[in-house]
């Protein structure tokens, strides 16, 4: 990757826990991170987890959408059955850093597609694989339903399991619109359509979004970025944070 941020200063909204990361590439491509997260994530377990954990061996396949559901799926396995091995169970991820994520844990993904969202993920993965026992599909509270949806119609075998929650971060309100009205934010970035949402339900003043730049790591979240009634929106052509720095030090570049 490469590119020069140009000492613009670069609104980065996703949860604590992940916005460091971001932040830190900001800086290194001469960027001045101004991190407000928008976002808590709760890893959350119920009767329901533990009986579908408890019977893990009827699933085939364990899909991941999302490194939160990663993190979240292990704490809650761990925490009731230990270092008990997954190896023979094939993974899914929606993309390569929630790939990055599982190997923290010690496993590796069959199947990532080609593109990283769930539309491509579900047309790759049905015209790719057929399944011969049921999916467990683990997600967020707030996760849309388009691979439910595409398993469905094609009579694929599954289950859900709901690992997280996804809840706006209303301490940060008065740090958000004051860092919008007073500081000159060039550009805001969003990691996912619950980060604009988030976003929408805390800012006071939309004349403060006028003229700065929306960056939105890929479509789905663009796509609620124009819902909205944003404008000026980039998506890169890499749906990850280091595209996210690379589609903006390419604007920059174009308008200089």
């Amino acid at each position: 990757m490469s590119g020069n941020l140009q000492n613009k200063r670069i609104l980065i909204t996703r949860a604590e826990h992940q916005a460091e990361e971001f932040a830190v590439k900001v800086k290194q491509y001469g960027g001045n991170p101004y991190i407000i997260p928008l976002l808590k994530i709760s890893c959350c377990v119920d009767r329901n987890h533990l009986n579908r954990l408890g019977n893990i061996q009827q699933y085939e396949w364990i899909f991941f959408t999302s490194a939160n559901g990663v993190h979240c799926f292990f704490q809650i396995w761990r925490s009731k059955f230990g270092l008990r091995d997954l190896s023979h169970y094939k993974f899914a991820v929606v993309g390569r850093k929630t790939n990055k994520v599982l190997q923290q844990y010690g496993y590796e993904a069959t199947f990532i597609p080609s593109i990283y969202n769930a539309e491509t993920m579900a047309t790759e993965f049905l015209k790719e694989i057929k399944p011969n026992r049921p999916i467990l599909l683990v997600r967020g509270k707030q996760a849309r339903q388009v691979l439910p949806e595409a398993f469905a119609k094609r009579d694929i075998d599954f289950d859900c399991l709901v690992v997280y929650e996804t809840t706006v971060n209303d301490d940060r309100k008065d740090s958000l619109n004051r860092g919008l009205h007073y500081r000159h934010i060039d550009y805001i970035t969003f990691t996912s359509p619950s980060a604009v949402e988030a976003f929408f339900s805390l800012l006071e003043d939309i004349k403060d979004v006028n003229g700065k730049e929306i960056v939105c790591i890929g479509t789905t979240t663009a796509k609620k970025a124009a819902e909205k009634g944003l404008n000026h929106i980039i998506v890169p052509e890499q749906f990850t944070i280091e595209g996210m720095i690379t589609a903006i030090s390419d604007h920059i570049a174009k308008k200089v």
